[in-house]
């Protein structure tokens, strides 16, 4: 998605020198309507010391088209409603809150449909402020904002956030949709770089960061948030990756992601999310109908490349393919024996291409799955370790037809390798 900027937008005439006086919002409103307004014509000074927040309010007033050019820009919170245009320098345009502001205010907050936004640099005080939700961008439907759609997000550079970068979602189970949100990088947030809690057709494009608290990909809708229906990442590079509804009723469906390049993180963020707590799978399953990506690509972790989680009451079918896995050096931890360990109950895997490398004795390619496909395998394995296992051993094993090379199997613990 191309970013949104200046060239995008009628060039902007600069006024008067703003000195102590602003400019009247019915002296210039007919002259911005259409062509939208430099904030700093508004008394935004962009230096990173005077508090710009009532600037941008003055702006919108008078125009839905608002011109933030490169600058350091310290708010408290800015609320973008319905119909605004956002416009920027790209990441040189920098929104910075405010110390010490009470209550978990975001710093960009979206509350209506038809809203774009461009690419920007959103910095927060992890060091200093408190909670977890303190967010760089959140859409979120409300009932107070009633169902949201049509919204276009540049590329996001977060810093320092005490919460995720950008926080796509649904409150009360009030419709959102058709939202699309350009690159994400992170640089020491304390949850997320980008979470997912509810909506239907939400594009992202690549996901990526340093110094992440908890995950680089969170889609974790519970029973006060919507369902997610089609949700599609260009690419996360990065660690832990969740997609887990809570419940069936808050269910994943429609997931399309084209790369998932993952290896286990080092650094985490400073400071910690929350002290103590370690994730040890690079991608963690629940309740999600269907998941397709294209390639996956998982190293280095403790525990499995891929975990499903079934919990009673959970949906009985679900449904992961993979056109291409490469996997390696998992399972490096105590207690995990499969680089896929799915569940009886639900999981319904199928690879096209794996490429698979187990030192360890005694670890399995995939465990307990409910219907396991794996068209063509390649790497090596030592003595004892199974590419389709399950435990305990079914009496009667089944085997379903394949191409030349393939293993294909439905709650077996029988030996294929090729």
């Amino acid at each position: 998605m191309p970013p949104v900027g200046r060239r995008n937008f009628l060039t902007l005439v600069m006024g008067t020198a703003i000195g102590a006086l602003l400019p009247s919002r019915r002296a210039i409103a007919s002259a911005y309507a259409n062509q939208g307004v430099n904030v700093r014509q508004f008394g935004a000074l962009g230096n990173g010391i005077a508090n710009d927040t009532l600037a941008f309010q003055r702006a919108r007033q008078v125009s839905p088209i608002l011109y933030a050019p490169a600058g350091t820009y310290l708010v408290d919170t800015i609320v973008i409603p319905a119909g605004t245009r956002l416009l920027t320098d790209g990441a040189t345009t920098r929104f910075k809150q405010r110390r010490g502001i009470r209550g978990d205010m975001r710093i960009l907050t979206v509350t209506g449909s038809n809203v774009e936004i461009g690419d920007c640099t959103l910095e927060g005080n992890i060091a200093t402020d408190t909670g977890e939700q303190r967010h760089g961008l959140m859409v979120a439907a409300t009932r107070e904002t009633g169902p949201i759609s049509s919204v276009r997000i540049g590329n996001i550079n977060g810093v320092n956030l005490r919460g995720d970068v950008v926080y796509v979602g649904s409150v009360g189970r009030v419709p959102i949709s058709d939202v699309q949100v350009g690159d994400v990088h992170a640089s020491n947030v304390l949850r997320n770089v980008v979470s997912v809690v509810g909506g239907r057709n939400i594009s992202i494009g690549h996901i990526s960061g340093t110094k992440v608290g908890y995950t680089h990909l969170d889609m974790e809708p519970d029973e006060w948030n919507a369902p997610i229906s089609g949700c599609q990442v260009a690419s996360v590079q990065g660690g832990f990756v969740q997609i887990a509804g809570q419940t069936p009723n808050s269910a994943i469906d429609g997931v399309r992601i084209g790369l998932l390049n993952l290896e286990q993180q080092a650094a985490r963020s400073s400071p910690a999310y929350p002290p103590g707590l370690k994730r040890s799978n690079a991608l963690e399953l629940r309740n999600a109908r269907s998941i397709e990506i294209g390639r996956l690509i998982a190293s280095g972790f403790t525990g499995a490349a891929i975990l499903q989680i079934w919990n009673p009451g959970a949906l009985p079918d679900q449904y992961l393919h993979s056109g291409q896995a490469d996997l390696s050096d998992c399972c490096r931890g105590p207690g995990h024996n499969a680089y896929i360990q799915g569940s009886r109950r639900a999981t319904h895997l199928s690879i096209d291409n794996l490429a698979i490398s187990i030192s360890k004795p005694g670890i399995d390619a995939v465990r307990d799955c409910k219907s396991a496909r794996i068209a063509r395998v390649t790497g090596k394995r030592p003595k004892g370790s199974r590419l389709i296992a399950q435990t305990p051993p079914m009496a009667a094993p089944v085997a379903l037809a394949a191409g030349a090379g393939a293993a294909v199997l439905v709650g077996i613990g029988s030996q294929y390798w090729r």
